[in-house]
């Protein structure tokens, strides 16, 4: 609606439910139609890395993610959860690495929060 030109990427760290993408499209349309912006989305238009990062299952911490995890509290001073953030940012981490964002591109990891989550794994 703004013709940003940010693009926005969502990892998918858990198990999705098959009509995940469809409903995000529906769900994106309604939002644009409450402010005005009459656009129509479809699954095809949400941009989702799906099942790559999940590790061995959902809702368990994965190598990968708790290794990302430790680099950014020890780097940065950012806590992540092992469980959803810390799949997030390894994903992040791997994408990175293959190339997939330009080298002029400023990269942005939303952090959802899940401080909590720290405490319930040893």
């Amino acid at each position: 609606m703004l013709d940003s030109p940010i693009r926005v990427i969502g990892i998918d760290v858990g198990k999705l439910w098959k009509a995940f993408p469809r409903a995000l499209a529906h769900l994106t349309t309604e939002i644009c139609a409450l402010l005005g912006e009459h656009r129509t989305f479809a699954a095809r238009d949400i941009p989702l890395i799906e099942e790559r990062y999940v590790g061995e299952k959902y809702g368990a911490p994965s190598s990968e993610g708790n290794a990302a995890l430790r680099l950014l509290a020890e780097r940065e001073g950012i806590m992540l959860d092992p469980i959803y953030t810390g799949k997030a940012m390894a994903g992040l981490i791997d994408l990175v690495t293959q190339g997939f964002f330009k080298s002029d591109e400023t990269v942005i990891l939303l952090h959802t929060g899940g401080a909590p989550g720290l405490f319930a794994f040893s």
